[in-house]
């Protein structure tokens, strides 16, 4: 875990140095001001419920730029190969990675306190809708960047890497739909299985086990299968 944290680090450096980071994050600080804005929640209700769509709006296609960058754009440049004979395992090489989008997306999701501040200041929101809010979309941000890195690590340059990436998320999170259509699935059971449904649920306060359990789980399974991509690209 040290070497992944090491590697985080270093990738953070080279994030922070990239105009393009900059360019992102100006993107989704807009996305989550317009939504704030305009948004009938922020002034009737007194929450960010709005912002907080756009947000997630803004990080299906903005993570996968980001995982894109730090993924993809080793084989497009052909430096995977140094990179696979350094002493880290596979499992560090894509966990340290992951760490340093997950960090990056964190700290977009950060400077949209400020928002929250506004409404504190200007109204009396409630806190607990707004303390789900934020675990969902933090939740959201942790599958989304799995789903994107699994994606950029099948491509072979990084124009490729977010098409794969932003299409992995969307089809995670309208698979819900699509399992409704099962005969042999129950209307409950569909509700259950669906990403969707589940934010909608934490963002309005309602907090269920379940709506934390399938992100991290499904989060997990797109690591794993990310880290057995580069083990097979090691051998070829």
């Amino acid at each position: 875990m040290t070497r992944a944290l090491a590697i985080a680090a270093a990738e953070l450096g080279v994030l922070f140095r990239s105009p393009a980071t900059w360019v992102l994050w100006a993107m989704f600080l807009f996305a989550a001001g317009y939504g704030f804005a305009t948004s009938p929640a922020t002034h009737l209700e007194t929450s960010m419920r709005g912002a907080l769509g756009w947000v997630l709006f803004a990080l299906m296609f903005l993570i996968p730029a980001v995982a894109a960058r730090l993924l993809s754009r080793e084989f497009e440049e052909g430096t995977i190969e140094l990179t696979l004979t350094a002493p880290v395992t596979d499992l560090e090489l894509i966990v340290g990675k992951y760490l340093a989008g997950l960090v990056l997306a964190f700290g977009w999701l950060a400077t949209t306190l400020p928002l929250a501040g506004l409404l504190a200041l200007y109204g009396s929101p409630e806190w607990l809708l707004l303390a789900t809010g934020y675990l969902a979309i933090a939740l959201v941000t942790i599958l989304f960047m799995a789903m994107a890195s699994l994606g950029a690590v099948l491509a072979p340059n990084q124009a490729l890497g977010f098409v794969l990436g932003a299409g992995l998320i969307l089809a995670v999170w309208f698979s819900g739909a699509a399992l409704a259509l099962l005969p042999a699935l129950s209307p409950e059971a569909s509700v259950a299985l669906s990403l969707a449904n589940q934010f909608d649920e934490m963002s309005n306060g309602i907090l269920d086990l379940r709506a934390v359990v399938l992100p991290l789980s499904l989060a997990a399974v797109a690591l794993f299968l990310a880290t057995r991509v580069i083990e097979t690209r090691r051998w070829l």
